[in-house]
């Protein structure tokens, strides 16, 4: 009886470590390209992979903006024209989501309020450069800005959070 109760108490947490483990899977999906159709990216510094089916494009804030801004440098207007080259040979029939993301350091030298606002703004200087220099059309993007709510590492420390602070653009292939 008592073997049988531990048997039961132990399904939820096989489940939850079943569920876990896919989870992770999908997030480590190599891209359906081979590496010289990635070239322009691997060469721009910027760094790409498949999550839950769809490519997802990821420009660190250390190659496009300073710290607390969202003036593009020129480094990343260069990686972004590779995106854009990348988004049109490869995904012409998309729609790209241009998601912001930041640390969860608050905002205290900077014009903007709060990080969701430096996100947003971040977002919107990607989508004028792929569109103004990278021939990307408008109506194919959507525009977000997460703030600090969507991490990819804990902001435990300095390194972990420059993870966090990118603009990210999920390709959605219409069906």
């Amino acid at each position: 009886q008592h073997e049988a109760a531990v048997a039961s108490a132990r399904e939820p947490v096989d489940h939850i470590k079943q569920a876990l483990a896919e989870a992770n899977a999908r997030l480590l999906e190599e891209p359906t390209q081979t590496s010289t159709q990635l070239k322009d990216l691997d060469d721009a510094g910027v760094g790409y992979g498949m999550r839950d089916g769809r490519m997802v494009i990821s420009i660190p804030q250390e190659l496009t903006f300073g710290a607390g801004k969202a003036d593009l440098s020129d480094a990343g207007k260069k990686a972004l024209k590779a995106v854009a080259k990348t988004l049109k040979q490869n995904y012409a029939e998309g729609e790209y989501w241009i998601e912001g993301h930041t640390d969860n350091d608050p905002i205290s030298k900077s014009k903007f309020a709060t990080n969701r606002d430096l996100s947003l703004a971040r977002a919107m200087a990607v989508l004028h450069c792929l569109v103004n220099d990278g021939g990307i059309a408008d109506g194919q993007c959507v525009v977000t800005g997460w703030g600090p709510y969507r991490p990819v590492a804990a902001n435990s420390s300095a390194k972990n959070k420059a993870k966090n602070r990118r603009v990210e653009i999920v390709v959605e292939m219409k069906k």
